[in-house]
């Protein structure tokens, strides 16, 4: 980093101090940064990796798919396709709100003749959670320009995306990404610390609390399948120990599958809950699970995918 860009970035942080809001501070901050031309792109670059890396195996094997992964990095990071067999492949993305996934789904089912199963990833606060409304909306930009993927950047009142336009236009693909069958081997960072869990189950709950706008997409998911002649399988991932004790006391005991089972039930959709049966050696942090973690859920997820299989 030159001595004109240090400056530039300590100046945005002197600035924002007084702002008490911590998201609205550093998204005012990032603003500041881009305009400047400080902004650590960084975050871009693994995103875009990722992301064009999974796109572009799932066009490229299209024909030979039978069962796809979606979701967010609960799925990125906790379903390995392979365990599954060479006809499975995940193409879940960091970050994505159901609307993301869907729209995933909907591409596979064109593009993938042979596609059967599709296998869903959903959590308590997905009812609530829209990418496009975030912070992080910018992930939205790459997917829009780089996979045409629709949004409406108009909901968005806290940023303004087209200031990402510049750093976008100059992303690469690196040649250091390690993807197999669309399992992200490279991008996951191991961290045992339970010193943020509480802060991150509050970021959860607080979006699960006051939104819930966004089970009419997860509705559809299931009505798309069932008119493409899919299977879906809904998951709810395990989450480690500390997550699930504050989870639990800040919900005072409230069942975080709720919604979900509803939706399933109601759609007459399968849903495999597999919250128990997990130490807290299977997760890379509170709600992560780690590579052998991913292996042991996949084996649960094999099992539900046979079971609905022979069901039909």
């Amino acid at each position: 980093m030159s001595i004109g860009a240090f400056i530039k970035k300590k100046t945005a942080k002197i600035v924002t101090f007084p702002v008490l809001n911590k998201e609205k501070r550093r998204s005012l901050r990032k603003k500041l940064e881009l305009k400047w031309g400080c902004a650590d792109t960084g975050v871009l670059n693994v995103y875009f990796d990722s992301v064009m890396r999974k796109y572009n195996g799932l066009v490229e094997n299209a024909p030979e798919i039978e069962t796809l992964v979606s979701g967010d990095s609960h799925a990125q990071f906790g379903c390995a396709p392979f365990v599954m067999g060479e006809n499975a492949y995940n193409c879940a993305f960091n970050a994505n709100s159901l609307y993301e996934s869907f729209e995933v789904v909907k591409r596979a089912a064109e593009m993938c003749p042979r596609l059967k199963t599709v296998v869903l990833f959903v959590s308590f606060y997905n009812g609530g959670y829209s990418l496009v409304r975030t912070t992080e909306a910018w992930r939205c930009r790459i997917l829009e320009k780089y996979l045409k993927m629709p949004f409406d950047f108009s909901v968005n009142k806290t940023i303004d995306v087209r200031l990402y336009d510049a750093a976008i236009e100059k992303l690469r693909l690196s040649g250091d990404n390690l993807c197999c069958q669309g399992f992200d081997f490279a991008g996951q960072h191991i961290n045992r610390s339970t010193k943020k869990t509480r802060d991150r189950v509050l970021h959860h709950f607080k979006i699960y609390q006051k939104y819930d706008n966004q089970w009419g997409v997860l509705r559809d998911f299931c009505d798309f399948c069932k008119e493409k002649g899919l299977r879906p399988l809904l998951v709810y991932p395990p989450v480690r120990s500390d997550y699930a004790a504050v989870l639990n006391e800040v919900g005072q005991g409230f069942d975080p599958t709720a919604v979900v089972k509803q939706i399933a039930a109601e759609k007459g959709v399968a849903l495999l809950d597999a919250r128990d049966g997990f130490d807290d050696d299977d997760f890379a942090d509170a709600d992560h699970l780690n590579f052998n973690g991913a292996v042991k859920l996949t084996r649960r997820i094999t099992g539900a995918s046979l079971m609905l299989n022979k069901c039909v």
